[in-house]
C-alpha cells in the first residue's frame, strides 16, 4: 500500500480525537503541529532500536585527511545514517567509537573496504510497511495529543511501545526468511508430517 504523510498524520489525528486535515500546509493547529514535529517523530521511531530491514542502508566508509589524537583513524559517518548497526571488515566486526558525525578506530581501511550498516531516513512514505507506520502513526498521536491536549499521552506512548513489539517481530521474522537455491521446498514444509 501507498502511503502519504497526509494519510499517515490523518491516522495519527484519529487516534490524538482531533479532526483530520486535507493537507501539512493547512492552516490549523494540527497540521502545523504534525509539519513542525514529523521529521524529529520519524527519526525517533526509525532509530528506536529495531534494525527496520526496509531502512537498512549499507556504504563504504572513506577514510577522513583529519588524523584524531587518540585513534589512528576517523571516518566519516553516511550524511542520512540514524543508528549504526553494524561496522564491519572482511565480515569481521570492527572496533569503534561514534562522536559525532565520525567513527574513529585503529583499523585501517587501504588494504580491505570497512563496511558501515545503518538505519538511514526513509521520506519516500511508500516504502514505509504498515507495522511501521502503525507504530509511527501512536508515537505522532502521543505528540499531537499532548498539543492538542485531546488524549491521555501516557496511554497512547503505551499504545506505540505495543505497536512497536508487534513491528519488531514482524521485522524479525524477515530476517530468517532464507533462500531456497535448491528448490527443496522445506520451508512450505515445514511442520508437516
Amino acid at each position: 500500500m501507498a502511503y502519504s504523510q497526509v494519510g499517515i498524520v490523518n491516522l495519527s489525528l484519529i487516534r490524538a480525537k482531533s479532526t483530520t486535515i486535507s493537507a501539512m500546509t493547512d492552516n490549523s493547529v494540527a497540521a502545523r503541529t504534525a509539519s513542525a514535529v514529523w521529521d524529529y517523530v520519524r527519526d525517533e521511531v526509525l532509530s528506536s532500536g529495531v534494525p527496520w530491514n526496509f531502512a537498512k542502508d549499507t556504504e563504504i566508509l572513506a577514510q577522513d585527511s583529519t588524523t584524531p589524537d587518540d585513534y589512528d583513524y576517523r571516518y566519516a559517518k553516511p550524511a542520512s545514517c540514524l543508528k549504526i548497526l553494524s561496522v564491519k571488515q572482511e565480515g569481521s566486526p570492527v572496533p569503534f567509537v561514534e562522536r559525532g558525525d565520525y567513527l574513529y578506530s585503529d583499523v585501517d581501511n587501504s588494504a580491505y573496504d570497512i563496511i558501515i550498516e545503518y538505519i538511514t531516513v526513509i521520506s519516500d512514505y511508500s516504502k514505509w510497511p504498515p507495522l511501521f507506520v502503525n507504530a509511527f502513526a501512536y508515537r505522532m498521536a502521543a505528540e499531537l495529543g499532548a498539543k492538542l491536549e485531546s488524549i491521555d499521552v501516557n496511554a497512547m506512548l503505551q499504545k506505540y511501545l505495543m505497536a512497536l513489539q508487534d513491528a519488531m517481530g514482524h521485522n524479525q521474522a524477515q530476517d530468517y526468511i532464507e533462500d531456497d537455491p535448491e528448490g527443496s521446498g522445506a520451508w512450505v514444509t515445514a511442520g508437516r508430517s
